[in-house]
C-alpha cells in the first residue's frame, strides 16, 4: 500500500490522511484482524465503509490523474478494483492485466486512450469489466474472448473502430454489452446471437439491413440500434423476441411498414421507431396503444392514431360530419334560408292587403291607423 500511495498523483492533497508507515490507520483502509492484510481501501468517499472479506480497492471521483501507477502490480490477490471517474491518461497498464484473482474492474469516465492490451485475456475470472467513456481508438483483439466468466461488458463512449471480434461468441454468460457511441462498422452474427439480455449499440457507423438473427433469441430485454445507418424492413418475424421490454430503432434508414407482428410483444414498455422512413397504417395492439406519437414521429408517410394523420379509407366518427361536409350545409342553408325569407314576405304581404280590399270596415280602420301615425310623427 505504501507503493500505491507514492504512485498515485492526486490533486488538492486528498491522500493527505495516509501519513505514517502503518496503513491500517488510513483513513479509508481496513485491514483483517488476524494477518493485518489490507482486504479493502475505499478512498471515493474516505469515510471507513463496512468491512468486506475480499480485498477492494475503490479510488473512484478520487481526483487522481496521470498513468496508472505500476505498484498496483503488487496487490495480487486484489478482487475489486473502481478507478472510474478520475483524470487517468495514457493506455491500460500491463499491471492490471495480470491481477488474475480480479472480479470487478471499473476504469471507466477517464482520459485512457490507446487500444486494450492482449493480455487482458488473463482476466478469466472477472464478471464485470467497464472500459466506457474513454478514449480508446484501436479494434478489440480477440483474446477478450478469454474473460469466460465475463457478465457485464461496457466498451460504450470510446472511439472504438473496426468490428467486435468473433472470440466474443466465447462468452457465454454475457448478459450485458454496450457499445454505443463508438465507430464500429460490422457486428457479426456470431454476436448478435450471444445470449445477451441488454445489447447496445446504438450511435455507431452500421450500415445495411438489420440481421434476422437478431430476432432468434428469446431472452433479449432491451435492444438499442438507434443513430446508426440501418435500412431495409424491420422482420416480421419480431415477435419471437417475446420478453423485449425496450426497443429503440429510431434515426435509422428503415422502409416498409410496420409489421403487424409487433403487436405481439405484450412485454413491451418503450418503444422508439422515429424518424425513419416508414410508410402505412401503425398496427393496433393493446400495448401499442399505450404509445404516444413521440414513438413514430418523423415517419411522415405512417398513419393512423396516435399519429393525427389519418388512413386511406378512414371513415369519420359517426354523429361527426367532415369539414368539407360541413361548409356544403353552410352554403346551402344560407340559400335557403333567403328563399323562405322571401316567399314568406311575399305571402304575408297578399294575404294582408287582400284582407284590407275585401273588409270595407278593416279598410277603413287601417286608414284612420296611418292617418294618427302621420300626424304623431309631424308633430313630435
Amino acid at each position: 500500500m505504501l507503493d500505491v500511495r507514492t504512485g498515485l498523483s492526486v490533486a488538492g492533497g486528498r491522500l493527505s490522511p495516509w501519513r505514517g508507515d502503518d496503513c491500517c490507520n488510513w483513513e479509508g483502509v481496513e485491514c483483517h484482524n488476524i494477518t493485518s492484510h489490507v482486504v479493502k481501501l475505499d478512498h471515493s468517499n474516505l469515510d471507513g465503509s463496512t468491512p468486506n472479506k475480499s480485498e477492494h480497492l475503490d479510488l473512484s471521483q478520487g481526483g487522481f490523474s496521470g498513468r496508472i501507477p505500476h505498484q498496483l502490480g503488487n496487490l495480487s490477490k486484489l478482487h475489486h478494483l473502481a478507478l472510474d471517474n478520475n483524470g487517468i491518461e495514457g493506455t491500460i497498464s500491463e499491471t492490471i492485466v495480470h491481477l488474475g484473482n480480479l472480479h470487478f474492474l471499473d476504469l471507466g469516465l477517464n482520459n485512457i486512450n490507446g487500444e486494450i492490451p492482449e493480455s487482458i485475456g488473463n482476466l478469466s475470472k472477472m464478471p464485470v469489466l467497464d472500459l466506457s467513456s474513454n478514449r480508446i481508438f484501436e479494434a478489440i483483439l480477440g483474446t477478450i474472448g478469454n474473460l469466460t466468466a465475463l457478465q457485464n461488458l461496457d466498451l460504450s463512449g470510446n472511439q472504438i473502430i473496426g468490428q467486435i471480434p468473433n472470440s466474443v461468441g466465447n462468452l457465454q454468460q454475457l448478459e450485458e454489452l454496450s457499445m454505443s457511441h463508438n465507430n464500429i462498422k460490422w457486428i457479426n452474427s456470431v454476436i448478435i446471437t450471444a445470449k445477451v439480455s441488454q445489447l447496445l449499440y446504438s450511435n455507431n457507423n452500421l450500415f445495411g439491413e438489420i440481421p434476422e438473427e437478431l430476432t432468434n433469441l428469446h431472452g433479449r430485454h432491451f435492444l438499442n440500434s438507434s443513430w446508426n445507418h440501418f435500412s431495409g424492413n424491420i422482420s416480421d418475424e419480431i415477435d419471437l423476441m417475446s420478453e423485449l421490454e425496450s426497443l429503440d430503432l429510431s434515426e435509422n434508414h428503415l422502409s416498409g411498414e410496420i409489421p403487424l407482428s409487433i403487436s405481439a410483444l405484450y412485454s413491451l414498455s418503450i418503444l422508439n421507431l422515429s424518424y425513419n422512413n416508414l410508410i402505412g397504417r401503425i398496427p393496433m395492439g393493446t400495448q401499442l396503444q399505450t404509445f404516444t406519437n413521440l414513438s413514430y414521429m418523423g415517419n411522415p408517410r405512417l398513419c393512423g392514431e396516435p399519429l393525427q394523420i389519418k388512413c386511406p379509407g378512414d371513415n369519420p366518427p359517426i354523429g361527426v360530419p367532415e369539414e368539407e361536409d360541413m361548409h356544403e350545409d353552410d352554403e346551402y342553408g344560407g340559400i335557403w334560408y333567403f328563399i323562405g325569407f322571401a316567399l314568406g314576405f311575399v305571402f304575408g304581404f297578399w294575404v294582408f292587403m287582400g284582407i284590407v280590399m275585401i273588409k270595407r270596415n278593416i279598410r277603413i280602420k287601417y286608414i284612420i291607423h296611418i292617418d294618427r301615425i302621420c300626424s304623431w310623427f309631424m308633430y313630435m
